[in-house]
């Protein structure tokens, strides 16, 4: 009786461990992954949702956070709460490209590189952020090639608005005048 207690005493610490270790390595599993892109050099991370907050950290273009908390609409930019390099703060929407969720097996198809044209637009009104309420950026004519840079899960008419860029500019199109390559779901089928 006594080696067994000294045998599964271990045993259950190893597993117990070997669980705590395994949760911990995916504590951001179900997390969305953005990419660093539409900046020469760097993006900044900011301590809270202002260009004029404090800088905890520059991002290098290309490089991977992951959106570990809410948005925030100012004036000129929408920001998002991001995890970085052990650091948690803030940078703007328009610097993200969605590539993915944390855990997810399909994340190892690779990714378009930024600046990729990878849809469509049927013409329309792009706006400041996903809603017909919203003020409009500028229109684009049928036939314009644009990026789908995220999602934004914000769904009208069986149809999903998502981030979009072109000739250096961001915005927001409806899916019922977007169509995407990869015939996404969300997205209108053919211009």
């Amino acid at each position: 009786m006594r080696f067994l207690r000294l045998f599964l005493i271990p045993a259950v610490l190893l597993v117990s461990l070997g669980a705590a270790g395994s949760a911990q390595a995916c504590a951001f599993c179900g997390l969305n992954m953005y990419q660093i892109v539409n900046v020469k050099n760097w993006a900044s991370l900011r301590a809270t949702p202002s260009t004029k907050a404090q800088r905890l950290a520059k991002v290098p273009r290309g490089e991977t956070v992951v959106a570990n908390g809410p948005t925030h609409q100012t004036i000129y930019h929408e920001w998002i709460q991001v995890h970085f390099d052990g650091q948690t703060g803030w940078i703007p929407t328009d610097y993200l490209r969605f590539i993915g969720v944390v855990g997810d097996p399909g994340n190892n198809v690779p990714q378009p590189p930024a600046g990729y044209d990878n849809a469509t637009s049927c013409g329309g009104i792009v706006r400041a952020r996903p809603s017909t309420e919203s003020r409009r950026v500028t229109s684009l004519r049928q036939g314009k090639r644009v990026e789908i840079l995220a999602p934004t899960g914000v769904w009208m008419n069986g149809y999903e608005w998502y981030r979009i860029a072109f000739d250096g500019r961001n915005g927001y199109q409806w899916g019922g005048i977007l169509s995407a390559d990869d015939q996404r779901a969300g997205s209108y089928v053919g211009c």
